[in-house]
Formats: C-alpha cells, sequence, structure tokens
C-alpha cells in the first residue's frame, strides 16, 4: 500500500489494490510467513532478483515491465535485467523479498538439509519457469591455513644507522623471512627505533640470539603469527 501510494501520490488507505487483495496473493504472503515460521528459518537470503522488460498487461492496462509497483518496491534492491517480455517478479514476490531478505547475492556458506521448487504454469523458451529454495545451516569458512611464524621484536634507542643495517643483515643470514626497523617514539619522546624479523618457529633461537648480539638490547619480544606468501614465477 505505501509503494502503490507513493507512485498514485496519495495516503496507503487510499490505495485500492486489483491483484493484490486476490485469494492467491493472499495465500502467498501467509504461506511463505507460516513456511518460514514452520521451519524455524533465522535469515532469508536471495539472489539478485529478475526482471523482465517491454509491456505487460495488468488491471490497469497495458503498463511497462517490471510494473512500477515492482520497481518501486525493489528501491535499495540488487536487480538483474533478462530478455523476456515476461513479468518475471510479481509485486507480491518483490514485497515478500524486500522484506523478508537480509543480503542478495550468490548462495552463502551453509550446510544444505532440504531444497524444493515451485513452478508456475507459463512456459518459457529458455528457462524453466520455477523459483528453487535451499533450506540449510550456515557454516563458517576456515581462512585459508598460512604459514606458522614468529615476529620478533625488539626495542633500541642507541643505535647508529650502520649497527641497524648490519643488524638486519645478520638476521637475514640467520634465517629470518623478513627483518625491517621501524621509528618510534621511546620513554621520554626520545625517538627509538623497533628492530622486527619474521622467522620459522624452528629458527626461533638462531634469529633471537642474532637480535640481542647484534642490536645490544637487553630484552626481546616475540609472538606467533601467520605468512601467506604469493606464489613467484
Amino acid at each position: 500500500a505505501t509503494a502503490e501510494g507513493r507512485l498514485h501520490r496519495r495516503p496507503p488507505d487510499q490505495v485500492h489494490f486489483h491483484e493484490v487483495g486476490g485469494v492467491d496473493a493472499i495465500v502467498d504472503v501467509v504461506g511463505t510467513c507460516a513456511a518460514l515460521e514452520v521451519l524455524g528459518v533465522d535469515e532469508v537470503t536471495c539472489s539478485p532478483v529478475a526482471v523482465g522488460l517491454g509491456m505487460v498487461r495488468a488491471a490497469h492496462g497495458i503498463i511497462p515491465n517490471p510494473a512500477p509497483a515492482v520497481v518501486e518496491l525493489l528501491r535499495g534492491v540488487p536487480t538483474r535485467g533478462v530478455d523476456l517480455s515476461v513479468e518475471l517478479t510479481t509485486p507480491t514476490g518483490a514485497a515478500l523479498m524486500a522484506a523478508l531478505s537480509s543480503g542478495f547475492g550468490a548462495l552463502p556458506p551453509m550446510t544444505v538439509g532440504a531444497t524444493g521448487f515451485g513452478a508456475g504454469s507459463r512456459e518459457l523458451d529458455d528457462r524453466p519457469n520455477l523459483t528453487q529454495v535451499v533450506l540449510g545451516d550456515p557454516t563458517r569458512v576456515a581462512p585459508p591455513s598460512g604459514q606458522p611464524q614468529m615476529l620478533v621484536e625488539a626495542n633500541v634507542d642507541d643505535a647508529t644507522g650502520e649497527v641497524l643495517a648490519h643488524t638486519i643483515g645478520e638476521l637475514l643470514r640467520a634465517g629470518a623471512a623478513d627483518a625491517w626497523i621501524s621509528a618510534v617514539t621511546g620513554k621520554k619522546g626520545r625517538p627509538a627505533h623497533v628492530i622486527s624479523a619474521l622467522c620459522d618457529v624452528a629458527l626461533l633461537g638462531p634469529v633471537r640470539a642474532t637480535l640481542v648480539r647484534e642490536a645490544g638490547t637487553l630484552g626481546v619480544r616475540g609472538v606467533m603469527t601467520d605468512r601467506w606468501p604469493e606464489p613467484r614465477s
């Protein structure tokens, strides 16, 4: 009613429905909501909504396809055009998808439990005239496994540029996969540097010893992390 009211520029309570108030439309809405309740569905997602082109005949006469009410109801909803002069999405269907769906896109990660199809009476030349529903439990997609690495770091505030550069070279020779220096502000506002090295867990001992020896630091910290190197040609 709100969508039709905007199109006809009148309050929703003054809108007269030609088809939405029919028994089939009421069955569509009530049946869909009842099915979601009975099945215990917590979330609904849909593929981008397909709409046709050209003109179609309705109770108002010849109207554009998709119908103005469908376009209004699908405001903010991803849609895709199909080269068919057929009403692929009705106002009732558009209202249900816009109101119930939390997202539109590809099938989300899930463990499929059941599936069902609803077919229409119209025969289409190049595709089946049906709606597919998939019921399932959401699954979490595990991130791709990386290489376990140790990030070893130390703060120094009295090292020269030559010492810092030499330390980086020694860390790489000790087996670090990468090593770098970051400028920071230390205690009492003094300029300092953080020497960081990324290495395999098995090489933690040599890399840590190299950092202590070359940088002259009194303490080293470390944290486990992952590394995802891209293949090189």
